[in-house]
């Protein structure tokens, strides 16, 4: 389907769609910084190991959103 041809309708459920990705993704990422005291009690890890944990997620998460789509 062209970009022209979608419904008044169906741009709006598109940029619904978008927005709530998007405030799930922030969502996500709040949880997780409110996790870290947890995270570094429960493995007995600093602060630095607890970035790098919360980097690699990220990153997985970049390269794995594309591809499931």
């Amino acid at each position: 389907m062209n970009a022209l041809n979608l419904t008044r309708l169906q741009r709006r459920l598109i940029v619904a769609i978008t927005l709530s990705a998007a405030f799930l993704s922030v969502l996500t990422q709040f949880l997780l910084i409110t996790a870290f005291p947890k995270i570094m009690d429960e493995f007995q890890i600093n602060s630095t190991e607890v970035q790098w944990l919360t980097t690699s997620y990220m990153l997985t998460i970049a390269v794995l959103i594309p591809i499931t789509a």
